[in-house]
């Protein structure tokens, strides 16, 4: 091999190695910056959660000021809303537990026109529209429901990884009270996304856990129609014991395993001048407290209330009248196809208890309903 053949190999081998070098500091310096960037993404992640923390601690300081009198604070909210005159494009169902909401949610799925949406804010509607047929019966048969399809079974047609994302288990328990001036983000990005599922249908959505909510509903959905639907509490009280007696709950166990009154009334009492001792009342006092709150704030608050009794009397004169406040809304229904409600729903309470022990637990909530009034 000749001098020069070997000076270019040996060129080459020190380029080669070179090249090397060169690369093996340019992966080393990369790291580096790779370092520094997850670096800069750690503590950004740190500083959104202390964002979020803050968020979060200044959404629950604004909806947690206390109420001081009902009376003024219902008059508060209407001087600040007046949604009289919008118009009204959709309907928000407002009742308490037992008082037939999904019948009038049965009735409005039967319609060809409606788009009905069971308890948009139940904690466990991603899992328990999931849940096999026979499960769903069993649950008709428990609750004595209506509905001839399997519960939530309308959400199945909008975008499942949106739905996911958007809807909340905390729904049901966060800011239980809110007025016209709260913040609640979260739900109301859920709330649009159904509402805009399908604009070319009238929506209509049963909801059980907006009672104390129709300030902010009003202020965040003028174009809502607030329907309240009512009934007698001694029977919403009856239909508590029946449905736990299917249920086979533990003796003395109460019904706050099946409807969170507890819950809901520990919430309230935290907003509300004097606080409820949840410990002097009984299961009844319970149901009676939470009920006459929930229709003083639809005696203020809701544009239209309907009577149980009233509903199961004519059903198709209620349909008529509810759908008038909309316009362009025509049913397409007929009168012998409606869904006819259960057998016995009224006066069930007699199997219970009797009529003094009932007034006597009245008058004595109707003293404290009396102080957060006032």
């Amino acid at each position: 091999m000749n001098m020069n053949k070997l000076k270019e190999i040996i060129k080459s081998r020190l380029k080669a190695v070179l090249e090397v070098h060169n690369l093996k500091e340019h992966i080393s310096k990369l790291s580096v910056q790779q370092e520094c960037l997850q670096a800069v993404v750690s503590n950004l992640s740190k500083q959104n959660s202390a964002l979020e923390e803050k968020l979060n601690f200044y959404e629950n300081h604004i909806n947690s000021r206390k109420i001081l009198s009902l009376a003024a604070y219902f008059q508060e909210e209407l001087r600040k809303l007046d949604c009289k005159n919008t118009e009204k494009k959709y309907i928000f169902i407002t009742a308490r537990y037992r008082t037939g909401s999904t019948y009038l949610y049965s009735l409005f799925a039967s319609i060809q026109n409606t788009n009905s949406f069971l308890e948009p804010l139940h904690p466990h509607l991603l899992e328990t529209e999931a849940r096999e047929d026979k499960w769903h019966k069993q649950q008709r048969e428990l609750l004595s429901h209506t509905i001839s399809n399997n519960y939530f079974e309308e959400y199945k047609a909008l975008d499942r990884s949106i739905l996911s994302l958007l809807h909340k288990k905390d729904f049901s328990t966060k800011n239980i009270i809110m007025t016209s001036e709260d913040i609640f983000n979260e739900l109301k990005e859920y709330l649009l996304f159904l509402i805009s599922s399908n604009i070319e249908q009238l929506n209509v959505f049963q909801f059980n856990r907006v009672d104390f909510r129709l300030g902010w509903l009003k202020a965040n959905f003028p174009n809502a129609l607030i329907l309240n639907l009512r009934r007698n509490p001694r029977d919403i009280f009856a239909s508590y014991c029946k449905v736990s007696q299917k249920a086979n709950l533990p003796e003395g166990s109460g019904f706050d395993c099946l409807f969170g009154d507890r819950d809901q009334i520990n919430a309230i009492s935290r907003r509300l001048r004097p606080q409820l001792a949840i410990q002097e009342l009984n299961e009844y006092e319970k149901i009676y407290i939470l009920n006459r709150l929930s229709n003083l704030w639809s005696d203020s608050l809701a544009d239209m209330i309907i009577d149980y009794e009233e509903l199961v009397a004519a059903p198709y004169k209620i349909l008529e009248k509810i759908t008038a406040k909309i316009a362009g809304v025509t049913l397409k229904i007929e009168d012998k196809k409606i869904i006819k409600p259960k057998n016995n729903t009224f006066g069930l309470w007699k199997e219970y208890n009797t009529d003094s022990w009932f007034k006597q637990s009245e008058l004595k909530c109707e003293r404290l309903i009396e102080k957060i009034i006032a």
